[in-house]
């Protein structure tokens, strides 16, 4: 009888701290890290006042590991992450299918509260590519397939990095300098895009502040970001989410048509804000399905 060690099947995720010492940016008299339960009794977590930042990773096992890393982003409206059905649930399908999923507890935005508050998510998303990079190696990650993505406002976060890799976003750590930050691939499940156009106010808010500027608008609409070095994306929206209009992720697919950027997007007519996998049923329950054929191409 031979009795194999469940831990070689499927590691142990691995928790590191994204920076070694104080995140930059970091708010002067932060409130305590907050986890509670969602009201709808699903066990899903909501992690609030993040306030150190860490990249969990779920390695793929060693005897199908694809090469492929993924930095998770759960979403929450800038307000608070949707740490298990926006993070873990993802992350372990991912490692099922021999991927590894690194799911990135970022901090939230503080606009108003220190200097280009609003730039904090985006720094922590940046480092945690360039982290995974770094440590390629050690989970069996090519460092030409490293992707993102995204959630929601995690989504929008995702956008983000997909497309402002080349802004000088300060990082304290000399390394990062010489390590892109860029994705190699990007995946964007019901985003929050625009920051003009049917925009989701409450991410907004809780980004930018109130009143932001037509300037900082613009520069958080990532629609208007796209060129020919954003990675290749795929999109997923149902049409009847009351949150998020699909418009949203059909405004990103143009502009990366125009701009000659691979891309895949699928519109589901029911599904609603939230769902995650699928876990609302119907229809979209098939669009990870859609999203494996996605990921094969970087194998």
């Amino acid at each position: 009888m031979v009795v194999i060690d469940a831990a070689v099947l499927n590691p142990p995720p691995a928790e590191i701290r994204l920076w070694p010492a104080e995140a930059p940016m970091s708010l002067p008299r932060p409130l305590p890290e907050k986890i509670t339960i969602s009201p709808d009794q699903t066990w899903n977590h909501h992690i609030r006042h993040v306030v150190v930042p860490i990249l969990t990773v779920y390695a793929a096992p060693r005897e199908h590991n694809s090469g492929i890393g993924v930095v998770i982003c759960p979403g929450g409206s800038y307000s608070l992450l949707s740490w298990d059905k926006e993070g873990v649930n993802v992350a372990q399908w991912l490692q099922a299918r021999g991927i590894t999923g690194a799911i990135l507890k970022y901090r939230l935005p503080a606009p108003g509260k220190i200097p280009s508050g609003y730039l904090v998510s985006l720094l922590d998303a940046q480092r945690a590519v360039r982290l995974l990079r770094e440590r390629a190696g050690d989970f069996g990650v090519k460092t030409n397939r490293v992707g993102i993505w995204g959630f929601s406002a995690g989504g929008h976060l995702a956008a983000c990095a997909a497309t402002k890799f080349n802004e000088p976003v300060p990082s304290p750590i000399k390394a990062d300098r010489s390590v892109s930050c860029r994705p190699d691939f990007c995946v964007l499940a019901y985003p929050v895009i625009s920051m003009v156009t049917a925009t989701h106010v409450g991410s907004r808010t809780n980004l930018l502040g109130r009143g932001a500027s037509e300037r900082l608008l613009n520069e958080f609409s990532c629609e208007k970001l796209v060129t020919k070095e954003t990675p290749p994306t795929f999109l997923v929206h149902a049409r009847d989410d009351t949150s998020v209009p699909f418009t949203n992720s059909v405004m990103f697919a143009d502009a990366c048509r125009a701009a000659g950027v691979p891309v895949e997007l699928h519109l589901y007519d029911k599904g609603k804000h939230g769902f995650g996998l699928g876990v609302n049923g119907g229809e979209v329950t098939n669009w990870p399905a859609q999203l494996e054929i996605f990921l094969d191409r970087f194998r």
